[in-house]
């Protein structure tokens, strides 16, 4: 794994220099100090899964007792004025020990952080240039994919995740008409009778199944 890990810090470093950013590779290097520091505290993939290790149920004050760093009075308010008596937290730990990780870096390199993970949520949205770097190390360098798909099938891909649903029913509208449906209903119609016929003569299940 270590030369993703160089190559890891290679695409932050160049994502960010996309924004005008300098020293983008002494941000680089923090930023994945960042990240690993919290990846450690953090349940691996099969802890998560036993629900007897993320099923946590505390109260409000239990959960500010956690991380006294967080506002969590602001967190709530601005999240639509949320109240309750108690909550399910998945991974105490990971909220305790984050705490020391929040005060042991400094406010540019969570700052720079954010711009990262900013970036890289976007970056198919973004330029081609972002956008090409972005495949090139998620699905080039860790996944071995030699070509990215054009930027139509991309948008049109998109369009189906985001609103395929309301697209979907506007496309009915056009295409498919109260004929059509009818012509459906009859069909199902159909295939229900011919189900009905032939599991009646099945000698194998008995009248009562």
């Amino acid at each position: 794994y270590a030369s993703w890990q160089t190559a890891y810090k290679a695409h932050v470093s160049k994502m960010l220099s996309f924004l005008g950013e300098e020293n983008t590779d002494d941000k680089a290097e923090a930023i994945y100090n960042l990240e690993k520091s919290i990846a450690k505290i953090s349940m691996d993939r099969v802890t998560q899964r036993n629900p007897d290790t993320t099923y946590n149920k505390m109260s409000y004050d239990e959960l500010k007792a956690l991380n006294t760093s967080i506002d969590w009075d602001g967190y709530f308010k601005n999240a639509g004025n949320i109240t309750f008596d108690s909550i399910v937290v998945s991974q105490p730990y990971f909220y305790k020990e984050i705490e020391n990780i929040m005060s042991s870096n400094s406010m540019d390199t969570w700052k720079d952080y954010l711009k990262w993970n900013l970036i890289s949520s976007s970056a198919n949205y973004l330029t081609d240039e972002i956008s090409a770097e972005n495949f090139n190390f998620y699905s080039g360098t860790l996944r071995g994919a030699k070509e990215q798909k054009p930027r139509w099938k991309r948008a049109i891909q998109s369009t189906d995740r985001s609103i395929g649903d309301i697209l979907g029913q506007e496309y009915v509208k056009v295409a498919f008409s109260q004929e059509a449906k009818d012509q459906v209903y009859e069909m199902v119609d159909m295939l229900q009778e011919a189900y009905a016929e032939r599991i009646k003569g099945l000698e194998w299940m008995s009248e009562e199944t």
